[in-house]
């Protein structure tokens, strides 16, 4: 082969490997950059799923104001999704925080969110506030249909019926509830607040020593069984209590005696 054949030759090859160069470059750049972006979407799908289980376990133990922070995280992520602020319009609702449960309740029917399921929680902010006469027959009716939520507007009728001093349909709601979820510290708290406002201590010390079984370290629960101690005269058995409580939680100022 003459010079400049071979030189001809090299040339030819040099090209042939420099683009082979440049073209598996090139894939492992698009796998990289596809594994990385992959990665990335499993990793904030884990940590929303994350958000999602712990705010789930706060309202568990009660603990609503834990939970709707952890519920604005997921909102805050994605603002756009109906769901999400449903989630934590919910949660805001039976910690109380009624303006940001509406506000949520609010942008979720903007978004497209369940008509049904909008207007149920709409009724139950405001039964929790004690504005149940237009509402109660046809919550009762949807709990006696067994309704997927049964649980929840019952525990919207015993709030908004103590707070509307109505005694009586609080008692009737919190066993009816604990007919379903026996092992609900609220029902037994509320079951106790009831008996205590009628009266019936026996019946109050039956509820609180409940709650208290299921949920030593709620504050709630301990505080609510040493002040029925008290009011019982047993005031050995109160201040053990209380004093194992201010140990449990040392910032409680309604611990201190």
């Amino acid at each position: 082969m003459t010079a400049a054949g071979r030189s001809v030759m090299a040339g030819v090859l040099s090209t042939w490997l420099g683009n082979r160069w440049a073209r598996a470059c090139l894939v492992v750049g698009v796998v990289g950059a596809f594994l990385y972006f992959a990665g990335r979407g499993l990793w904030e799908q884990d940590r929303e799923n994350r958000w999602a289980e712990a705010a789930d376990q706060a309202e568990g133990k009660y603990d609503f104001d834990a939970a709707y922070r952890l519920r604005l995280l997921a909102v805050g992520r994605h603002p756009e999704r109906a769901a999400l602020h449903f989630r934590a319009a919910r949660t805001a609702r039976r910690g109380d925080a009624y303006a940001a449960a509406v506000a949520h309740l609010d942008e979720c029917e903007k978004l497209g969110g369940s008509g049904q399921d909008v207007q149920l929680e709409r009724m139950l902010v405001l039964v929790q506030q004690g504005r149940i006469e237009p509402f109660e027959r046809q919550l009762r009716q949807a709990v006696e249909a067994d309704h997927p939520d049964a649980g929840l507007i019952l525990e919207a009728l015993v709030y908004g019926s103590i707070s509307a001093v109505r005694f009586g349909a609080a008692f009737e709601a919190t066993e009816k509830l604990l007919e379903r979820e026996p092992n609900n510290v609220l029902a037994w708290i509320w079951r106790g607040q009831i008996a205590v406002q009628v009266n019936a201590m026996p019946r109050a010390l039956e509820s609180y020593e409940r709650a208290y079984e299921l949920a030593p370290d709620h504050p709630r629960t301990g505080h609510a069984l040493a002040e029925t101690l008290l009011l019982q005269g047993r005031y050995r058995d109160a201040q053990a209590l209380f004093d194992s409580l201010s140990r449990k939680h040392p910032l409680d100022a309604d611990l201190i005696l």
